[in-house]
């Protein structure tokens, strides 16, 4: 979720005041999945963005922890299809 507050401690993450309303009960379970895929497939281009500024700025490290974000998001993303 873009444009909203940050968690202050660990101990807030399961609080129902940081639930956005679309996870509501009533939200059915494909939509659920339906957005977790979504999510994972801008995570996984945007992953890729920065993997791209790593290459050009000699970043080897990072990129190289980038790559295992992007085949964990991948991953997901082929168990979701």
């Amino acid at each position: 979720m873009q444009g909203t507050e940050c968690c202050a401690s660990a101990g807030v993450i399961d609080s129902p005041a940081l639930r956005p309303c679309e996870e509501a009960s009533s939200t059915a379970s494909l939509d659920i999945m339906l957005e977790f895929l979504d999510d994972n497939r801008q995570l996984t281009a945007s992953v890729r963005e920065v993997h791209g500024l790593c290459d050009e700025h000699g970043g080897i490290a990072t990129a190289s922890l980038l790559e295992i974000w992007i085949d964990e998001a991948e991953r997901r993303t082929w168990f979701l299809v």
